[in-house]
């Protein structure tokens, strides 16, 4: 199951939740109410976050919480990282406790904040076991109730966790009894009409009008501050819709849509370009309207064409950028009029392993991934096939390839025999000085005249008896006697 992207930003709502696994009971007793709401409010505190609304029902929970600092998956790791271990300990148990990754949804505090607090409270009012009882019975059973906000909200307790009233209660009248009556009342209004705020929620994400959408996606767009393991939501908010990406190349070719978006458009003296248009209709609409359409409903609002030809059509385009200044223009235009650039459209698979070899040369200083590396082992299988096409250069004629071979020579891997061996040879020949003047090739790691020569040596010595050294490099160094 998907889930949501945790956007972060300072003095955002959220409205967090959870259920236990299969939806099994949490909580069974007044101690596990209480550790809950004990340890969310204790971090709550260590993390700048303040709690504004809560209830916990016996296999869930609600919390509408503002982080002051863009730190709510922090906040909410350590709290629930708490809670499960201590909760298993004191029960007797082991494993998950919750069904998956808590769920969390930014909301505008000035248009859904009142609206929601009701509906976290009239939880347990809606449960199983009270829905069907009498209005009144069922509001008796909400003030009764102990586990969630509404009895300080109401003016029932004082609070026995350091809950935040005052945002919503400052909304209900000049005085402390005036606010706890018209919020009573307001809450009890609520059982007698179901309002669920949630239908609102765009991409599962943002409960919001428009202007408050637009302000999460400029954070999403600049700050970038989200669980990057959930992008492919966060690309659902960002991403345009297929009408929008409709207009801009209608815009860019003045050609109507009619003409680019049946599968076998037709030339005409007054629409010369008909073909390329829907040519770039079809790679605007499969790189930019990622996370929002697949493939095939793209292709069917292209004529109801195959998905396969909206690939195709998106590859073909990408290769004549890299020979038509002409083509390259149009979708740099075409971006343009979606607000969009290069850089903000979803990474394809081959940028996205070539990112993976950067993270990789930065922490072991080369490119030489083994096949079976543990920790991505795609990767490694990604570079033998870097290899294995890139080792007759002269041979490639394919402005991809040749695009990504200038990509990857800024890395200087060791097995592109090209420029970048340039590289390699001068601390190979700085090895064979060193040979010379010493008699042999133990380079001390802290040898102040080149400590760059020692760091390479150590790195072929670790690469070679890992058997990761490439046969080029390794019949070099064997010859001069590293090994």
């Amino acid at each position: 199951m998907s889930r949501t992207p945790r956007i972060e930003g300072e003095n955002l709502f959220y409205h967090i939740f959870n259920r236990g696994i299969e939806k099994r009971k949490i909580f069974f007793n007044d101690d596990d109410h209480s550790l809950m709401l004990d340890l969310m409010f204790e971090t709550a505190a260590d993390f700048d976050v303040e709690i504004h609304t809560y209830a916990l029902m016996p296999n869930h929970f609600h919390f509408f919480i503002k982080t002051l600092q863009p730190n709510l998956c922090r906040f909410m790791h350590s709290s629930m990282n708490k809670f499960v271990k201590k909760y298993n300990r004191l029960n007797d148990r082991v494993g998950r406790l919750f069904q998956g990754p808590y769920k969390a949804i930014i909301v505008d505090s000035n248009e859904y904040g009142h609206i929601l607090s009701r509906y976290i409270h009239l939880n347990w009012a809606r449960a199983y076991g009270n829905k069907r009882l009498s209005l009144e019975r069922r509001f008796n059973a909400l003030n009764e109730y102990q586990w969630s906000s509404y009895r300080v909200f109401a003016g029932l307790e004082s609070p026995r966790w350091p809950v935040k009233t005052k945002d919503i209660l400052d909304d209900f009248g000049d005085s402390p009894l005036l606010q706890h009556s018209n919020y009573a009342q307001y809450v009890k209004d609520g059982l007698l009409k179901e309002i669920n705020p949630f239908a609102d929620v765009v991409a599962k994400t943002i409960l919001g009008g428009d202007g408050f959408v637009r302000s999460i996606k400029e954070l999403l767009k600049n700050s970038k501050r989200h669980d990057e393991t959930a992008n492919h939501l966060a690309l659902s908010i960002l991403a345009p819709k297929i009408c929008d990406v409709i207009d801009a190349v209608e815009s860019e070719y003045n050609t109507p849509a009619d003409l680019f978006l049946t599968p076998r458009p037709v030339k005409t003296p007054k629409f010369k370009n008909v073909a390329e248009a829907r040519k770039l209709f079809l790679w605007a609409a499969a790189k930019a309207c990622v996370g929002r359409l697949t493939l095939k409903q793209i292709a069917f609002h292209a004529g109801d064409v195959s998905p396969a030809a909206v690939a195709t059509a998106r590859n073909r385009v990408d290769n004549l950028k890299l020979s038509s200044d002409s083509i390259n223009f149009h979708c740099k235009s075409i971006l343009n009029r979606l607000n969009l650039s290069e850089n903000a459209l979803p990474s394809d698979n081959w940028t996205t392993s070539f990112k993976e070899l950067q993270l990789y040369k930065s922490k072991f200083g080369h490119c030489l991934v083994p096949v079976d590396y543990p920790p991505n082992k795609s990767l490694g299988n990604w570079v033998a096939a870097q290899k294995l096409i890139y080792q007759n250069f002269d041979e490639l004629k394919n402005p991809i390839l040749l695009h990504r071979f200038d990509r990857l020579k800024s890395l200087n891997p060791s097995w592109i025999k090209n420029e970048n061996e340039n590289d390699w040879n001068e601390m190979f020949l700085n090895l064979k000085a060193f040979k010379r003047l010493f008699g042999h090739c133990n380079v001390p790691s802290n040898w102040e005249i080149n400590p760059e020569l020692a760091d390479w040596v150590a790195i072929q010595r670790k690469e070679y008896y890992n058997k990761n050294l490439d046969s080029y490099s390794q019949k070099k160094l064997q010859a001069l006697g590293l090994f």
